[in-house]
């Protein structure tokens, strides 16, 4: 059987790659062994899912893939489900999709359904600093309403500390659950986009009565 080593001779000697492109070259002959392996249904859902895929379906008792082929068919393992679970696995490990994560699909989320991947960062980063213009505009209108108000903007500020700490620990434990995948990026900035426009919200609705009152 021809191993790695010596495809990439083959390719080097066939095409003179250097370096860069012969590590291209291994990334594809990874793939492909790895689209070589043939699936069981007794193959539990993390050897071929990501694991928020994987952790979404546990919550519904699916453990294995004969348990989400049972969930699909109602019935028994068949040819053309075969078939489906294979794309779903080769959608899974594209990198052309991101693995799913609830800020990016909720409804009002700004990035929703932008790929690849680079332009759904770029959106998200934009739309992140946007949420927080919007926060810290919001928050000098109020600090201004309570100037006189020294107890309340003591509790305006310690309120806001503390938010900062739960977007910040909530956000990253979001990235942890991607465990260095390139879909944690993309989740940890939408996290901290929807925080920051439910924060704006809070404080609108909160301090909105006075921010009228004082024509602020």
């Amino acid at each position: 059987m021809v191993g790695e080593a010596d495809m990439l001779a083959e390719y080097k000697a066939h095409f003179g790659l250097d370096n860069a492109d012969a590590l291209e070259v291994a990334a594809e002959v990874n793939l492909e062994t790895v689209l070589s392996v043939i699936l069981k249904a007794t193959d539990r859902l993390e050897s071929w899912f990501a694991r928020p895929v994987v952790k979404c379906l546990r919550n519904v008792g699916i453990v294995t893939l004969a348990d989400l082929v049972n969930f699909i068919n109602g019935c028994i393992l068949k040819k053309y489900t075969v078939k489906f679970l294979i794309a779903i696995w080769a959608w899974n490990i594209s990198g052309n999709q991101p693995a799913l994560a609830q800020h990016f699909n909720v409804d009002g989320a700004p990035c929703k359904g932008i790929l690849p991947t680079s332009d759904l960062i770029g959106c998200l980063e934009a739309a992140s600093n946007s949420a927080d213009s919007k926060i810290n505009e919001t928050y000098s209108r109020i600090q201004s309403a309570l100037s006189r108000r020294k107890d309340d903007l003591n509790n305006l500020a310690e309120a806001q500390r503390a938010w900062a700490h739960f977007q910040a620990t909530t956000c990253n434990a979001e990235y942890q659950l991607f465990a260095g995948g390139s879909g944690g990026p993309a989740a940890k900035l939408a996290c901290a986009e929807a925080q920051a426009r439910v924060r704006n919200s809070d404080l609108l609705n909160t301090y909105g009565w006075l921010l009228e009152k004082n024509g602020k």
